[in-house]
């Protein structure tokens, strides 16, 4: 049985933060959620979701949003999170949460 790569606390936070977020911090795909996206920011500017400084943080924070909004990461997400540094071990400790369906 092969035990799956443990998150940093710092990590763990982001997968906290990220689930906060409710999907809302990744980029919206087709042009009505886009154009809902700009009228929030235009209503509402101090709402937005700022980036984090660490590429390898915002990686993660963008898969967490993408598999909690989708119901599943695609596969554009996961070259991105994998890229970041993060293995299948990291994987498979998501893929634990409720949030999420990989």
């Amino acid at each position: 049985m092969t035990i799956a790569a443990p998150f940093s606390s710092l990590e763990t936070t982001v997968i906290a933060l990220a689930c906060g977020e409710r999907g809302r911090g990744s980029p919206p795909i087709g042009w009505i959620p886009t154009a809902l996206a700009r009228l929030r920011m235009l209503l509402n500017p101090d709402d937005r979701i700022r980036q984090l400084a660490d590429p390898r943080l915002e990686a993660l924070r963008l898969f967490v949003n993408a598999t909690y909004r989708r119901g599943g990461a695609r596969a554009e997400d996961l070259a991105a999170f994998l890229a970041a540094g993060f293995s299948p071990a990291h994987l498979r400790r998501l893929g634990g949460s409720p949030a999420f369906s990989i």
